[in-house]
């Protein structure tokens, strides 16, 4: 009987046997799905490799003379700390991520003339953008200096004694900046990113191109608005025109077909005469301003500019140097990066013609009236010398006519606004010869000297006309 119970209790032995085989099977189950997540693991990490030209997918092959480092469909975090690791986009993503923070640095600093809060800022971090300056590179250096010369107010503005003309608008100038480190962050963000998926890479090259173009279109504000400031009819003519060519060129590129690597040539060629389109302006401009000293300074800067940009299109379009040496420049050296690195160049002579265009301005204001037959100018008698004291109103011509006691004299050039005692050569009543005044302000607008019928004559205040 106890037997028999014994027997009901104990598990058979088949049935031990059976429980054995079951639980060593789960055991050798559940090694080998370690292993198997170990593989995957080992598999993810293996395809987050960097890969060659050959094993690239169609969408991302671009330039076959760049033989390796690739990074092929990655994962958005990934791709984005790759920032901080060698491939062949790492200098392509640094040279306009600093070219960005350069520029945004320039926008703060110009901020600062208007926003005290913004002015505070940059007085605390003034001496590590110095140092930044000194170490980077001494054009950039110059030109960080200029801005910061330009925010200052100059003490002979203010020491004039009579109405300073007001400060032009500032807003072409930061639509330029503006413009600028849009370009230059979407191309930071086309490099970086577009190796993660076909759908990203698409969106991020349209992009990039979009910024490009939005870059050309803004360059043109401030020449233009400023130079042709007293002539509206052509501010619109020009940004009109430009701005028009610049939406074109982005709707036209939105295809898909013409974001195909083929196209690459068609595209930068599309950029190039958007860029050339401003020989037409520049041209206008030049013969308006013939006369003003600073034409020769703006036009170097300028000139720079179209050489930087021209250069690194050319670069960019011969794929040089990496078509001599393949598999030599893929990480340092190839085209795209010396294209990106003149991108930069260009970009900040544009910067600092504008500023010139932007003092100029500043110092001339515009008149109400900018003919040169109706020139209006005041001559005044000066109590201490029994000469004239000529103060302009309107616009003005190298040369001026004053009359006073039966007398002309129109000796010299006017002074620039702000300069105490001119050269000699301006108007002395008494004796037609070259006698300095003791101090002198005009407002600069140097044009070729119209005929004396044009003028007329002014007389002194409170004079009688002859």
């Amino acid at each position: 009987m106890e037997s028999s119970a014994y027997e009901e209790l104990a598990p058979a032995p088949a049935a031990v046997a059976v429980a054995a085989v079951k639980g060593g099977g789960g055991s050798k189950k559940k090694k080998k799905q370690r292993r198997e997540g170990g593989g995957e693991k080992r598999k993810k990490k293996e395809e987050y490799r960097l890969v060659s030209y050959h094993e690239l997918p169609d969408y991302m092959k671009e330039n076959r003379f760049i033989i390796n480092y690739y990074r092929s469909e990655w994962p958005v975090l990934n791709a984005v700390l790759s920032l901080f690791s060698w491939h062949n986009e790492t200098i392509n993503i640094w040279t306009h991520l600093l070219g960005f923070m350069v520029f945004f640095g320039l926008t703060v600093l110009h901020l600062g003339q208007y926003f005290p809060q913004v002015a505070d800022l940059i007085g605390h971090l003034s001496w590590p953008i110095s140092k930044v300056a000194e170490n980077v590179s001494s054009n950039i250096g110059d030109v960080l200096s200029g801005a910061a010369m330009f925010m200052q107010t100059s003490p002979a503005l203010a020491s004039a004694g009579m109405a300073v003309a007001s400060q032009t608008t500032r807003w072409p100038f930061f639509v330029f900046l503006g413009g600028a480190m849009f370009c230059l962050l979407s191309s930071c963000a086309c490099h970086l990113l577009s190796c993660h998926s076909h759908r990203l890479n698409m969106f991020l090259i349209r992009l990039d191109y979009t910024g490009i173009a939005v870059m050309i279109v803004v360059s043109f504000f401030p020449p233009i608005y400023y130079i042709f400031q007293c002539e509206p009819r052509w501010q619109v003519v020009y940004l009109s025109a430009i701005t028009a060519a610049g939406v074109g060129t982005v709707y036209a590129l939105m295809s898909p077909r013409l974001s195909a690597a083929r196209y690459r040539a068609h595209r930068a060629l599309l950029f190039v005469g958007m860029g050339l389109s401003g020989v037409v302006p520049a041209v206008h401009a030049v013969a308006v301003n013939w006369h003003e000293p600073r034409r020769n300074v703006t036009l170097a800067y300028e000139g720079a500019m179209a050489l930087s940009y021209l250069t690194g299109t050319a670069f960019y379009l011969t794929r040089v140097p990496e078509r001599w040496r393949p598999g030599m420049f893929d990480l340092c050296g190839q085209s795209h990066q010396i294209f990106h690195a003149l991108v930069i160049a260009g970009a900040l002579a544009h910067y600092a013609a504008a500023i010139v265009f932007i003092q100029a301005r500043d110092e001339m204001g515009c008149p109400a009236t900018n003919s040169r037959r109706s020139n209006r100018f005041e001559c005044n008698i000066d109590p201490k010398k029994s000469g004239l004291f000529v103060r302009v109103v309107g616009s003005f011509s190298g040369s001026q006519l004053c009359r006073w006691n039966g007398r002309i004299n129109t000796h010299g050039w006017m002074a620039r606004f702000g300069s105490p005692s001119p050269s000699p050569g301006f108007i002395n009543g008494r004796d037609p010869s070259p006698q300095p005044p003791e101090s002198i302000y005009f407002l600069p607008q140097f044009m070729r000297a119209p005929a004396p019928s044009a003028l007329g004559t002014t007389r002194p205040a409170g004079r009688p006309a002859r």
